[in-house]
Formats: C-alpha cells, sequence, structure tokens
C-alpha cells in the first residue's frame, strides 16, 4: 500500500521541484510513496537521479476520457490510500478519477492561488498562512500548513565580496517573476557610479523581453543571461547578493535555496517572501514593481559586506530550523498519519 505522489506539469518551474521535494522528504520519513509524472516531464531525470520511485501516465486534458482509468488502475495495483495532487491538473484528473467512499483520498496541494477546485478535496496543504486563509475563504477542509522544502546544506564560508560583486536572480522568464523591474533597479545602480556584475539564470516567454530592456539601459556588459541553471551550488556560490523581484509570488523555492546556501537575500515583499522573511534580520524586503526603492536595499548591502554576511548566516539558520526536508518530512509523518496507518 502506498502514497501517490501526482505531479503532470512538464516544464521546469517551482511546481515540478516540488514535487521531486515531496518525493524524497517522503522517503525520509519512512512513507511508502509512488511518484506519477507525465511522459517526457523535466523532472522524471531530477528523479532518476535522486532514486526516486516514479511512473509517467498520459494524460491530454479533460477530453482525454482514458486518463481516468489509467489512474484508478494504477491505485488499484498499488493499493493507494492517498494521492497528493500538485497542481490543477493533477486534482482535475484525481477528482475525475475517484468520487467513491472507498476511493483514495484526494489531497491537494496548493502551489499558488488557483484554487477553484479544491474545496472537493478531503484535504488541502497550504505552503503558507495567506495561501491557508485564501483556501479557507474558498470553502476548502482539512487544511494543513505545509511550507516548501530544501535539503540543508554546510555553505562554504563566505569572505568579502567580489570586485565588482556579483548579484544574481533565478527563475522562469515570464512577467510576474520582475526581472524588467530588476534591470531597471539594476540601471539606477549604475547612474549612481556603483559597480557590479549580474547574472540571470532561466529561460521562458520573456525572454526577447529581457534581453531588449538590457539592450536599452546598455546593460549587455554587466548582465549574463545564463540559461537554465543545471548545478545551484555553483550559481549561488557565484554570488554576493541574490535578488527575488516577483511582483507575485506565492512561495519562492528559489529565495529559500539561496538562503540555504547563506547568500545574503532582498525580496519584493511579494506573499510568500514576506512570510518568509524577517527583515533586517535574514533578508531584505523591498516594494513591489519599485526599481528605485530595490536599487536602495542592494545599495544598502553592497555598502556593508560585513552585515550583508551576517543576514546571510541568519538566513541559513532560519531555513535549516523552518523549511528543511527533514522538517517537512515530521510534518507529512503527522498530517499523513491517517493513511500511513492504514497501509
Amino acid at each position: 500500500m502506498t502514497i501517490l505522489n501526482l505531479m503532470l506539469g512538464k516544464e521546469r518551474g517551482g511546481l515540478e521541484q516540488a514535487a521531486l521535494d515531496y518525493a524524497q522528504s517522503l522517503a525520509l520519513a519512512g512513507i511508502p510513496s509512488l511518484s506519477v509524472i507525465s511522459p517526457e516531464a523535466w523532472v522524471e531525470a531530477p528523479m532518476v537521479a535522486a532514486g526516486v520511485m516514479h511512473e509517467t501516465l498520459a494524460n491530454n486534458g479533460r477530453f482525454d476520457f482514458f486518463a481516468p482509468a489509467r489512474l484508478r488502475a494504477l491505485a488499484k495495483r498499488t493499493h493507494a490510500r492517498a494521492i497528493i495532487c500538485h497542481g490543477n491538473r493533477a486534482l482535475m484528473l484525481a477528482l475525475r478519477a475517484f468520487n467513491t467512499p472507498s476511493s483514495p483520498k484526494i489531497i491537494a496541494v496548493a502551489h499558488n492561488y488557483k484554487t477553484k477546485r479544491f474545496a472537493r478535496a478531503h484535504a488541502c496543504f497550504a505552503i503558507t498562512q495567506h495561501g491557508a486563509q485564501h483556501l479557507a475563504a474558498m470553502g476548502a477542509q482539512n487544511i494543513t500548513l505545509m511550507p516548501n522544502m530544501v535539503r540543508v546544506i554546510t555553505p562554504p564560508a563566505r569572505e568579502a565580496f567580489r570586485t565588482p560583486p556579483v548579484i544574481g536572480t533565478m527563475g522562469r522568464f515570464v512577467a510576474k517573476k520582475g526581472f524588467t523591474h530588476f534591470i531597471e533597479a539594476l540601471s539606477v545602480l549604475r547612474a549612481r557610479g556603483v559597480a557590479f556584475k549580474a547574472v540571470i539564470g532561466g529561460d521562458g516567454e520573456e525572454h526577447a523581453a529581457i534581453a531588449e530592456r538590457i539592450t536599452r539601459y546598455q546593460l549587455n556588459e554587466s548582465i549574463t543571461l545564463s540559461g537554465w541553471v543545471q548545478n545551484k551550488s555553483a550559481f549561488f556560490a557565484g554570488l554576493d547578493i541574490f535578488v527575488l523581484p516577483s511582483l507575485h509570488e506565492p512561495f519562492g523555492i528559489v529565495l529559500i535555496e539561496a538562503m540555504n546556501h547563506a547568500v545574503p537575500v532582498i525580496s519584493t515583499d511579494s506573499e510568500g517572501p514576506r512570510e518568509i522573511i524577517h527583515h533586517g534580520i535574514d533578508g531584505l524586503l523591498s516594494p513591489r514593481a519599485d526599481p528605485e526603492k530595490l536599487a536602495d536595499a542592494i545599495a544598502e548591502l553592497l555598502s556593508n559586506p560585513a552585515r550583508a554576511a551576517t543576514m546571510g548566516a541568519a538566513g541559513h539558520a532560519h531555513v535549516a530550523s523552518h523549511y528543511s526536508m527533514d522538517a517537512m518530512a515530521r510534518r507529512l509523518q503527522t498530517a499523513l498519519a491517517p493513511y500511513i496507518n492504514a497501509l
């Protein structure tokens, strides 16, 4: 008997990373589980590398009348008692497949605010308190706070800033990530005579707009577009400051990844980061869509490397105590106890 960890996204992003992290945390908790993903999903290669037990399940949307039967057959074969659904695509399929009292219980993980169908789930996991309040307002039941997680590392010692210092950010190139505002903030710094290098990791639909903005501000010599980051540890080791400029951020896994590497962080005061960061202690918060204020925050850290290092160390300690994979394994053990006891 097992728990199914269902995620049907194919691209590379926070949803896919969360599904991988859940799989590893379930294993740490000693909970028998099987991850179920789409064929050709990006996350399959990382799952193979991590030794995660998984199977693929084809699902072509709501007009795929065979997908529910495929999921039911898989649940029957594995004696699944519960299905953890990451994202609306997974939840919609599970709701189509199971509708009897003896069916596996459906647990919906709210990675964002698109939660119209979540009230139909048996239970919900919210990644922030703000998200939990949103779920309750939508009529969801049995809500448990289950933040995203990282495998905590011992970060390398951080010395003085490089000359010039390196400022970085990372994510999917979509408008809500605020990368154009990050570029504008860097242009403000340059106008003030502040020396820096910058790197933007990732790719996506806004690539052309981001490249155009870099050229418009004549920052091609200062900003590198690195593409998708294959080695996150190396990426963070190469930074002096990490910036998350999102206009909308339900959580921000990349933020706790940077903090895990003891990189001093600055984020906009979007939904998730303002619950993660204690302003002035383990990071700085800046208003959304305000390049001038974001430039001020970056300049504040650049002018005080010792404070930045202290902030980075505090960030690592905060992540280790609140967002570690081990801590989430314990949370999952408690939340899934009714199903584990039935296994």
